[in-house]
């Protein structure tokens, strides 16, 4: 399972319900992650050793209150 925190996608721009949209709008303000982010993170997580076993994956700007 992937849990990214804050990302910079066009999802914001989707939504129409306001106490949604706020709290998008809120953890969008400050340094969010880019798409390529979690692509490096899930990357990471594909090449390790077959006795290594990556279950999740939680990824959260350094600035995202978790």
């Amino acid at each position: 399972m992937v849990e990214p925190g804050a990302v910079k996608t066009e999802l914001a721009g989707h939504i129409t319900d306001e106490e949604p949209k706020e709290g998008m709008q809120s953890a969008l303000s400050g340094d969010i992650l880019q798409p390529k982010d979690i692509a490096a993170a899930i990357a990471c997580s594909a090449v390790q050793p077959e006795r290594v076993s990556v279950n999740e994956i939680l990824i959260h700007p350094t600035e995202q209150a978790n």
